[in-house]
């Protein structure tokens, strides 16, 4: 990830495997369960310093969800994960942003009250993929936005 002249670009090796959310959906279906604690945390921990370094340029990524987080073979140690999908980027500029582009799942209640979005939008959606990747659901399953706040 770099910034340039008020720009924000990213650049991406091949990932060679599937996103997260469609491996936490083969898990369902090859009723695998959900992940355990170590695997949880050695993931999620990757996908927070990448929020981090986003944070710290300082950018929102804005569409927080399990289906832009690329997952690479990284050998004997376990998947890599990446963070993808950079088209509803904001530049920090001012502390809220009045549209979003995350899923539904993922999007702040705040947010959802029209309130605005703001890095504690992002951080919001990082909590629901911990529980995604610990329960194989996200904790607020509706398509309707009023039931969710």
């Amino acid at each position: 990830m770099f910034k340039s002249k008020g720009e924000v670009g990213t650049t991406f090796e091949f990932c060679d495997k599937r996103n997260l959310f469609a491996a936490l959906e083969l898990r369902k279906e090859e009723d695998d369960g959900p992940m355990d604690e170590g695997e949880c945390m050695k993931l999620f921990v990757q996908i927070a310093l990448a929020f981090k370094q986003a944070h710290d340029l300082p950018i929102m990524h804005r569409n927080v969800a399990a289906t832009n987080i690329l997952l690479c073979n990284g050998g004997p140690s376990g998947d890599i994960c990446k963070l993808a999908s950079f088209g509803n980027v904001r530049v920090m500029q001012h502390s809220k942003s009045i549209s979003y582009g995350s899923t539904s799942a993922y999007v702040p209640p705040e947010t959802i009250r029209g309130q605005g979005y703001t890095r504690c939008g992002d951080i919001w959606g990082l909590g629901i993929i911990l529980f995604s990747m610990a329960t194989l659901t996200t904790p607020f399953e509706t398509a309707d936005s009023e039931k969710m706040i």
